[in-house]
């Protein structure tokens, strides 16, 4: 049981860093000031305690955007 518990756990972290990388900077894709001064606004915030408040219209990412601020790339 343990054994099997021990692999759960590895397979567990394996996919947390996956994802941590796929939602993370570097899945942003772009070359437009815009998406530049949001990627310069990321980095500046993550590993920060500082509380964000994130707004723009719907379908804006403002779900990824959160998710990149709130872990630190890896």
């Amino acid at each position: 049981m343990t054994s099997e518990r021990d692999q759960l756990s590895d397979r567990l972290s394996h996919v947390s860093d996956e994802e941590a990388r796929r939602w993370g900077i570097a899945g942003f894709v772009g070359q437009s000031t815009t998406i530049k001064k949001i990627l310069s606004s990321i980095g500046r915030l993550q590993g920060t305690t500082t509380s964000v408040f994130i707004t723009g219209e719907s379908g804006t990412s403002k779900e990824l955007v959160a998710r990149a601020v709130g872990r630190v790339d890896v």
